[in-house]
Parts: C-alpha cells; sequence; structure tokens
C-alpha cells in the first residue's frame, strides 16, 4: 500500500527522486548532476507510460526487506573493454562496440534475445584480466562469470594436476566429484579453473529457403509458385529453371557442408557458376555433388580432371543457384560461414549432417596422438566459433 494521498506513480516518482539526491551527495560533486536529472526523468516517463510504477515499488519493497534480514542482493551487474567480445546467436563474434540493436546475442543463460539499447560509459573500477585458451577477457573485478572451479590431486607422489574424471589410477579422493557450476566475481577466478558458456538450444524447426529473396533485382528475372529462371534476349531464351523454395534437409545440408569448406562461386553480367575443388582420390566426392545438385536444383553438373596435378573439380552453371549458396554461406573463404537460421533454428539431425560434410574438406583426425580428437581447419573466424558452439 502507498501512502495516503500517493498514487502508485507519484509514490515511485518521489521515491526515485530522493533516492537521486542521496546518491549525488554521497558523490560529492555536482560536476555532472544535469546529465543524472535529465536521465532521470528519461526513464521515469518511460515506466509510468508503460505502467511498471507498481512493479518496481514491489521490487523495491522485497529488496529492502532482503537487506534488513541479512539476504545478499546485487549488484548483479559488470562492466567490459570496448573490445570483449561477445558471441551472437549464430555462434558468430562481435567486439562489444560494435554490437547493434537489432543484434541477436547469446545470453548468459542459454537464449537468443535481441539487442533493444547499449550504452557505453567510463569506470574509475579495478579491472581483471582472464585468460582462457587463445582469448583474454578484462572485466570488472565485480563482473560474473560461469565457473568450474577445480582442485589439485597427487597423480604421483610429487606431481600434483587438476582433478579430472579421466584420474583413476592415482587419484583415491576424486575431487572432481564435488565439482559445481556457478556464477563467480571475476576477481576470484584462479588458474586451472574452468570457464563456461551456454549453448542454446535447436528450435528444431522446418527451414524452407525462397530463393527470389537471395537474388538480384532485374528484368530478366522471373518466377512463379514452384520455380525461379531468367528469360534472356529479345528470343526470351530460358536459363535452367530452379525449385524456388528449397528445404532445409539431409541433401541441402550435405551441399552447404561440401560448399562451406571446398566451394567458391564465380558470377558476372553473363551469368553464374558453382565449383568445388577435390583431391582426385576423393572422386566419390564429386560424383556425390552430381546427384545430390541434380536432386535438389534440378542442375547438371560437370567433373574436370587436371592433367597435371592430383586434384579434379565438379562445377555448375546457374547464376541463380551461385547467388543464393554465395549469399547464405558467404563469398571469400574468410567470411565462409553456416548461415545464422540453421545455427538457430535447424534440426539437430541435419545439422549433425552438415558439420559431418564439412570435416570431409578441412576437417581431419590427430591419429598419432595418444587420445583421439578432430580438427578442423579455417581462416574463416565466424565459422571456428560456430564450430566451436555447435560442437
Amino acid at each position: 500500500e502507498v501512502p495516503e494521498g500517493e498514487s502508485l506513480e507519484s509514490y515511485f516518482k518521489k521515491l526515485a527522486i530522493e533516492g537521486l539526491k542521496k546518491r549525488l551527495q554521497e558523490r560529492g560533486t555536482a560536476k555532472e548532476e544535469k546529465v543524472y536529472w535529465e536521465r532521470l526523468e528519461y526513464e521515469l516517463d518511460v515506466i509510468s507510460k508503460m505502467g511498471f510504477p507498481g512493479y518496481f515499488l514491489i521490487v523495491q519493497d522485497f529488496i529492502n526487506w532482503a537487506k534488513e534480514n541479512g539476504i545478499p542482493v546485487g549488484p548483479g551487474r559488470g562492466c567490459v573493454l570496448p573490445n570483449t567480445p561477445v558471441m551472437l546467436g549464430d555462434g558468430a563474434i562481435k567486439p562489444i562496440k560494435e554490437v547493434q540493436k537489432g543484434d541477436f546475442v547469446l545470453t548468459h543463460r542459454g537464449a537468443v534475445l535481441p539487442v533493444v539499447n547499449r550504452f557505453e560509459y567510463d569506470v574509475d573500477e579495478v579491472l581483471v584480466k582472464v585468460k582462457v585458451g587463445a582469448e583474454e577477457l578484462t572485466l570488472t573485478e565485480d563482473h560474473k562469470v560461469l565457473v568450474l572451479k577445480t582442485e589439485k590431486c597427487k597423480v604421483k607422489s610429487t606431481k600434483e594436476t587438476v582433478c579430472k574424471p579421466t584420474c583413476r589410477r592415482y587419484c583415491k579422493a576424486k575431487p572432481y566429484l564435488r565439482y559445481r557450476l556457478q556464477w563467480l566475481e571475476a576477481s576470484k577466478v584462479n588458474k586451472d579453473d574452468f570457464l563456461v558458456f551456454p549453448r542454446q538450444k535447436s528450435l528444431n524447426k522446418e527451414i524452407f529457403f525462397d530463393l527470389l529473396n537471395f537474388v538480384e533485382d532485374s528484368k530478366a528475372l522471373r518466377w512463379n509458385d514452384k520455380s525461379i529462371w531468367y528469360e534472356r534476349g529479345s528470343n526470351k531464351l530460358k536459363t535452367a529453371k530452379i525449385p524456388r523454395f528449397i528445404k532445409f534437409d539431409a541433401d541441402l545440408a550435405k551441399i552447404l557442408g561440401y560448399f562451406i569448406s571446398e566451394g567458391y562461386t564465380t558470377i558476372s553480367s553473363e551469368g553464374g557458376a558453382i565449383g568445388f575443388s577435390f583431391h582426385q582420390k576423393e572422386e566419390n566426392y564429386a560424383k556425390e555433388l552430381l546427384e545430390l545438385f541434380n536432386k535438389v536444383f534440378n542442375l547438371k553438373g560437370k567433373i574436370y580432371r587436371s592433367k597435371h596435378r592430383n586434384s579434379l573439380k565438379v562445377e555448375f552453371k546457374s547464376k541463380i543457384v551461385a547467388q543464393f549458396l554465395r549469399k547464405l554461406c558467404g563469398d571469400k573463404a574468410t567470411d565462409k560461414r553456416i548461415p545464422p537460421e540453421i545455427v538457430l533454428k535447424g534440426k539437430d539431425e541435419y545439422v549433425k549432417i552438415l558439420i559431418a560434410y564439412l570435416f570431409r574438406g578441412d576437417g581431419y583426425r590427430g591419429r598419432k596422438e595418444k587420445f583421439p580428437r578432430i580438427k578442423y581447419s579455417t581462416v574463416s573466424q565466424t565459422l571456428a566459433h560456430q564450430l566451436r558452439l555447435l560442437l
């Protein structure tokens, strides 16, 4: 209940004004006072228009009760430097200074949400640098990260190492059984702790691509509910009709895997082509592509064998399909990527096929190593981060 003579809105504004006056006095400076009052006025106006004063009063009520009863609250926020990498919902990485309204980011709890606002301000706080693998994060000391705190155990009489579930021969205490994920301030993270990031679950939805959305507008372009094609010249010669709607299924997943790892496109005013390069020992891959393109795009291709090198290529002629694949997965090797829609919504069974076919191109396994592992080489940072997220 609010005091007599007050409404939810008037009492909320009164408390907010009193709170700001108190904080300005504590800072002992009026240098930025005008900025704070303008910001408060803006915030109060937004909250009032949305009808949220009552909500804020209720939250304030139980926060105050918690403080009076010794229950920790807040501060619930931290800060990062402008170049701190932020993971987008599709697995790509951006410095936080480049994140814009409308971008979809992966939240700390594994949800993918749109950015609705961005703020930039100076901080006068202790900063902590955390190095994880080949990456570094610089955070304010109270910025919380998801951590697995580790313990050491003696592998041999003189040696200590981080205790892991694989430690069976020497470790009797098994400290790893006590491991629990926890949100921890950056200042409390230690060497050998594990930092964890969430993986959003796929929406597992059917995905259809309308090729009309991927092709540049042209006077020669024709389409209907089933197909898309070009009509060129005064005789209106038709190019091959391509199915207009393409479903993301096992067949398209294989094509995209091959294209991202081994494919290229050429596009000119006269036409376009899609090509794939393989070693001659991988002729079965080239033959599979002939079948896949015929099935998915109604296109026939041709295999070309090099006379001087142990290589071959398979090529398909279609400006429409070239534009589709280039816009969907990138043009140059440095910007190749898995389509964001597929990372976020694609059915897991098809995403796994796509990854498997990616590895046919640039993936390999370390056969001479003691423990089996898989590796993937790429010059595309976006693709590397996407694969780490999906795997």
